[in-house]
């Protein structure tokens, strides 16, 4: 009996991780050969300038928010100012490891290194994803898990693409599921 419940959790783990769709950015995107990834090195716009649904084709935003891209790069501004100049620095410093440096009218206000890789795709793959877990994933809670990657389109700007997916059961009898990817082109300055 310990054996099938482990089984079933287990099925249901690895069912249930946030995985990206590439034809959201498939279109977009420059390769970046292995010894390139340099070529994201620059200053970008904290507005989305593109917005990418499901099918890949881009859209203007509806709305100028700074949020995401504070989320995806997991930086902070703990005095967030709506009139304040905001951009974002990247910049490579070994094949896994890029710099981002939040900057608020030419003032560094936050920094941060995250590691990762740099896939086949042409995409640098975040390392550390965040996976969260709670009560008794699949018996009585679940779990939420985000991926982030990051590129270069065509138009020289930066791509940053999340997957998302969050699943609960209560006694793996009632399920409830929440998946989504979003892409975003945010001009380079």
């Amino acid at each position: 009996m310990k054996n099938v419940i482990t089984t079933i959790l287990l099925a249901f783990t690895i069912c249930s991780c946030a995985s990206f769709r590439t034809r959201i950015v498939r279109n977009v995107k420059a390769e970046i050969a292995p010894t390139e990834l340099s070529v994201i090195d620059g200053t970008y716009s904290m507005n989305p300038s593109n917005y990418f649904n499901e099918k890949g084709e881009s859209y203007e935003p509806n709305y100028k928010t700074r949020l995401n891209m504070y989320h995806y790069l997991r930086l902070s501004d703990s005095e967030a100012d709506s009139l304040a100049n905001y951009q974002v620095t990247i910049k490579t410093l070994k094949n896994n490891l890029i710099q981002c440096v939040l900057k608020k009218d030419d003032v560094s206000i936050d920094s941060v290194e995250i590691r990762g890789s740099l896939r086949s795709n042409g995409m640098f793959h975040f390392k550390d994803n965040e996976l969260e877990c709670f009560g008794i994933p699949y018996i009585l809670g679940g779990c939420s898990q985000s991926k982030v990657r990051i590129g270069i389109s065509k138009n020289n700007e930066l791509l940053i693409n999340s997957a998302y997916n969050s699943e609960a059961a209560l006694l793996i009898l009632f399920g409830n599921s929440m998946s989504y990817n979003s892409a975003f082109s945010f001009s380079r300055i």
